[in-house]
């Protein structure tokens, strides 16, 4: 009688452990990470889908006070750049680029995030810090670099880095400054799939070129 007691004993035991894991596995579910200082891949196919130019400003966009108040907690004094990408195969998410000064250090921290408009929750999906000089293509040594996401290819971010003391003209498309005049600013691309491979010389697509020169060429002849 003992042993069967024993027995049961260890059912019990086995039962009590399984309810307990469940039980976190469900509450775990419940948890949303509203920040990260960590590079997230996003899983998400975004092939597919025609290349595009970027046009909404970040002022124009409905979550700005809202994004830029949060970034601001995870570091303080970013500023969002020009221009917000809304996600082509998912309206609830859009991606943008920071910068932040470090007076101090004499340096800037650049940032690319995704955000998901209906939870207000934020990624940095890539990150890096550059000191006066570290451009080396850069004509001005002393310049530092800013990042504008410009467009979207092929379930990748068109990124513009940019002298940030360039002053192109108020009709100049950032698309094409970053091809017209490379010891100022280049174009690169950031696999949303893959954001943690960082960023990589982009060749642009000859629609989106097309598409630039006349949106560049209809304001100069308005002026």
């Amino acid at each position: 009688m003992a042993k069967k007691q024993q027995s049961w004993g260890w059912v019990i035991g086995i039962v009590a452990v399984v309810v307990v894991l469940l039980a976190v596995k469900m509450y775990s579910g419940t948890l949303s990470r509203v920040s990260s200082d960590d590079d997230q891949a996003y899983s998400g196919d975004k092939t597919g889908v025609e290349p595009f130019l970027a046009t909404l400003m970040p002022e124009d966009w409905k979550y700005y006070a809202n994004a830029k108040k949060d970034i601001q907690s995870l570091l303080a004094n970013q500023e969002i750049t020009f221009y917000v990408v809304e996600d082509p195969q998912d309206t609830n998410l859009a991606y943008f680029a920071a910068y932040a000064y470090n007076n101090d250090l004499k340096n800037e921290t650049l940032s690319i995030y995704k955000y998901t408009k209906s939870t207000y929750e934020y990624e940095r999906i890539w990150r890096q810090t550059y000191a006066s000089g570290d451009v080396a293509w850069m004509g001005n040594t002393y310049s530092l670099p800013v990042w504008r996401l410009v467009g979207y290819d092929n379930g990748k971010l068109i990124v513009l880095v940019e002298d940030s003391d360039n002053s192109p003209g108020i009709c100049a498309q950032p698309f094409l400054v970053g091809i017209d005049n490379e010891n100022v600013a280049r174009l690169f691309t950031l696999d949303l799939a893959n954001p943690s491979a960082g960023l990589a010389p982009y060749t642009p697509d000859e629609e989106l070129v097309g598409q630039a020169t006349a949106k560049q060429n209809e304001c100069l002849s308005d002026m």
